[in-house]
């Protein structure tokens, strides 16, 4: 009977070391670190678009400011011609000349001022993100810092527990630790479980008095097996 005390031992432990490893993997800090991650990453993508529009848009203000400049030197050209002509149709044509000049002139200032509009609040929008990536990158340094925190704890508590499994392991004899492996790998439960009233702690179903008292008179060398699930029975 001591061998499977030591058994149930051995399968709460293991037990442990599942759930410990199943709490590595599935620490809450995990999901806050890959959060801050996708956010930075986020914040990185619509700053760079920003970027590359706000370039763009000062990039469109250079040209404007170029054909300015062109019809600007186009009117001031026509309106010298205008000073030296006399025929009235010949003026007629120049002065539709300096009028669709005017016209361009007001086109390109409108568009200029609609882009330089655009630039502004572009910048701000980057400075803005650069703000916001700033506190995101000391987030995700933070974030990343308490997960390898919450990570090195639970390492070091399946540590423990893999050192008591092998002490363990060491007083249960080699024939009772086959049994044991190989019921570990068929029964979900474990392999070992207590007896609570008539429900096996394993697959917690009820054993019927009868069968109890079948298991309960069982000799001492004989270990009791759940008539359920087929798990060893500390009784």
């Amino acid at each position: 009977m001591s061998a499977l005390i030591e058994m149930l031992s051995l399968q709460k432990t293991d037990t442990g070391i599942v759930q410990a490893n199943h709490r590595l993997i599935h620490l809450p800090e995990i999901a806050l670190h890959k959060q801050g991650v996708a956010g930075l990453e986020l914040i990185k993508t619509q700053m760079q678009l920003a970027v590359e529009q706000n370039s763009h848009a000062e990039s469109e203000i250079g040209k404007r400011e170029v054909e300015s400049h062109q019809v600007d030197v186009k009117a001031e050209r026509l309106k010298k011609q205008l000073r030296t002509v006399i025929a009235p149709r010949e003026a007629e044509a120049l002065q539709h000349e300096i009028a669709q000049c005017e016209l361009d002139r007001s086109e390109l200032d409108d568009k200029e001022l609609e882009l330089m509009g655009l630039a502004e609040t572009l910048t701000a929008q980057i400075a803005q993100y650069t703000l916001a990536e700033a506190e995101l990158v000391a987030a995700v340094a933070a974030a990343l810092t308490n997960l390898r925190a919450a990570q090195t704890l639970v390492k070091g508590e399946i540590a423990e527990l893999v050192d008591r499994r092998s002490a363990i392991c060491l007083v249960i004899p080699a024939r009772y630790m086959t049994q044991y492996e190989h019921k570990r790998k068929h029964i979900s439960g474990g392999a070992v479980a207590e007896l609570r009233g008539p429900t096996c702690q394993s697959c917690h179903l009820d054993i019927s008095r009868g069968e109890l008292a079948v298991l309960k008179a069982l000799p001492p060398d004989e270990f009791a097996e759940c008539p359920n699930c087929d798990c060893y029975l500390v009784i």
